[in-house]
């Protein structure tokens, strides 16, 4: 997953596109005459488009596509950067334990016609974490804070562009719209008057919120098939893999179990 597709702006005005691992270390290679040999005659002007979180199969598939585009069309790639954060949880009540996801992609991925999504490609993509002692709401706050924060670390550069966030989840995309009246209260309940249960998370999300000014999309868990755009697929598939990551769990729980010895 650590990959990368770029666009490079060149001395003679044309752009050239490659992947690597290192982007710093690539475009001195190019600079230097020991990268690609599109670089004789030429030199790199500026990096202006950079897309991570590629596995080396899709960013050489990424590349191809943009290879393919015209002037144009890289030239509105390169001045519309950004994001796409995909974030779903399954919980099993019963064991108080659940698995959380999150799908970190180009905002361009979401360009794509619902049809080309392949649920393998996401199913690579995809970073998935279990995590014990949790409920519905607590893990679907702590996915998107988890998610956020490697996406700040991992992704996130000056001139990045506009991160959007795709989550099912109510509280998650009410969160932003409620941070006034729980910073007012600060984060009590008004009920009891006691701190919220989830009190450090929203806090937490609330810091990212303004280090990233991100905004929160609302989509449908479980819309039927044949109602899915893009975005919508793109969920769905994660949804699958989250649940089947979850049951997975869930039959090494039981084998363990069954394997223990009587006491």
């Amino acid at each position: 997953m650590n990959w990368h597709v770029y666009i490079i702006l060149c001395s003679d005005d044309s752009f050239y596109t490659g992947i690597t691992t290192e982007i710093e270390r690539r475009f001195i290679q190019h600079a230097s005459g020991r990268g690609a040999k599109y670089f004789r005659g030429r030199q790199p002007s500026q990096l202006v488009y950079l897309e991570s979180g590629h596995t080396r199969s899709s960013a050489g598939k990424r590349e191809a596509e943009i290879k393919g585009m015209t002037r144009a069309g890289k030239s509105l790639l390169a001045s519309s950067v950004g994001y796409a954060l995909v974030t779903d949880v399954s919980v099993n009540p019963q064991r108080k334990c659940g698995v959380g996801a999150y799908l970190a992609v180009p905002a361009s991925f979401l360009e794509a016609t619902p049809e080309s999504i392949d649920r393998a490609e996401i199913a690579e993509r995809l970073v998935v974490r279990r995590v014990e002692g949790t409920s519905s709401t607590k893990l679907e706050v702590q996915t998107v804070v988890w998610a956020l924060e490697a996406y700040k670390n991992e992704l996130h550069r000056p001139g990045t562009g506009r991160l959007r966030v795709y989550s099912d989840s109510q509280c998650v995309a009410g969160l932003l719209e409620r941070r006034a009246g729980l910073e007012g209260r600060s984060f009590l309940s008004k009920r009891t008057q006691q701190p919220l249960v989830n009190a450090d998370l929203y806090r937490r999300f609330y810091e990212l919120a303004d280090d990233l000014g991100f905004e929160v999309i609302k989509v449908a868990g479980h819309a039927r098939s044949r109602s899915h755009d893009t975005a919508h697929r793109v969920f769905s598939c994660v949804d699958k893999e989250v649940r089947k990551a979850l049951t997975l769990w869930g039959d090494e729980l039981a084998g363990a179990h069954a394997g223990a010895p009587l006491q």
